[in-house]
Parts: C-alpha cells; sequence; structure tokens
C-alpha cells in the first residue's frame, strides 16, 4: 500500500501492522496542502478506508464557528496527518474509527471494543495524543518515539479486528 502526498511517499510492504521506525518524521508537516492521494492494490481489503475517507471529507466541509463556539474548520493538516497515520496501522478488516473535529480544527479518531477504548487526537500537522483506557487502568501519552508508537499499535490491536 502506498500514500503520497505532496511531501513524501509512505509505504507498508508487510503486515498492516509493521511500522517504519521513521512514520513519525515524516508525517506531514504544518503548512502541507491537505490533498492525499491513496493507492492501494484492493481496496476492498480495506474496509474501513472508504467510511474513513467519506467522513473526513465531511468534516473538511465544516465551516469557521461549526459548534457555534467560535470553533476553527478542520485543517488540511489535521486530515493528512490521520491519513497517514492510519493507513499502515490498521488491519484491512479493522472497524473504521469514529471521527469527530475538535475546536481547535483538529480530529479525534477513536474505536471502543472489547472493553478497551483508544481515542487519538491529531490538533496540528504533528502533535498527537493518545487517551488509551483498558482493564481499570487507564493512560496517556503523546507521539513522539518508536516506544509510543508501539503502545498504540498495542491499543489498536485491542480494539480492532485482526
Amino acid at each position: 500500500m502506498t500514500v503520497l502526498t505532496n511531501r513524501a511517499a509512505y509505504r507498508s510492504t508487510g503486515p498492516a501492522r509493521s511500522l517504519e521506525p521513521s512514520l513519525l518524521s515524516r508525517l506531514p508537516q504544518r503548512g502541507t496542502p491537505a490533498r492525499v492521494t491513496v493507492e492501494i492494490d484492493r481496496p476492498e481489503r480495506f474496509a474501513w478506508l472508504k467510511a474513513t475517507l467519506v467522513r473526513v471529507d465531511e468534516l473538511m466541509s465544516l465551516g469557521k464557528n461549526w459548534d457555534s463556539y467560535g470553533a476553527y474548520p478542520v485543517s488540511g493538516d489535521a486530515a493528512a496527518s490521520l491519513l497517514s497515520l492510519l493507513l499502515p496501522l490498521l488491519p484491512e478488516a479493522a472497524e473504521p474509527p469514529f471521527l469527530v473535529p475538535t475546536p481547535t480544527g483538529g480530529i479525534q479518531a477513536s474505536w471502543d471494543g472489547y472493553g478497551h477504548e483508544v481515542e487519538v487526537v491529531i490538533e496540528s500537522g504533528q502533535d498527537v495524543s493518545v487517551y488509551y483506557a483498558h482493564e481499570g487502568a487507564e493512560e496517556e501519552f503523546y507521539l513522539g518515539s518508536s516506544e509510543a508508537m508501539s503502545r498504540l499499535v498495542q491499543a489498536l490491536g485491542t480494539t480492532t479486528a485482526a
């Protein structure tokens, strides 16, 4: 699978959970145009992707003050970063995330299943926070290291279909 942006091409050659170590450093930077082209050999295998793209498109159409409290429109940086992050992480048969806009122009993606809850919030091109609740415990962390990325992969594996 390949994800192309105007900055780089991301390629996942193995199972959906094998990550290239430099993934975080290659997320689109702030100010990167929102256009993301997704090329997948057999798109029917990625059941979650179509629903996710439709919802991202809906969120991108929200204007300023969409919540009547002065919220900012969803930024293209947040949308591009979300897709660039999820494509190599989610297994083909995963459920699509539940997506909501944040008042600051970001996107929150969440999954709830099997007694586990995962929330990924992208407020800008590089700011990614994760909330994970499981077995009565909760943890929050920011993506910024390979260890944090491994924790996210593990968390997503507990809430999504393999």
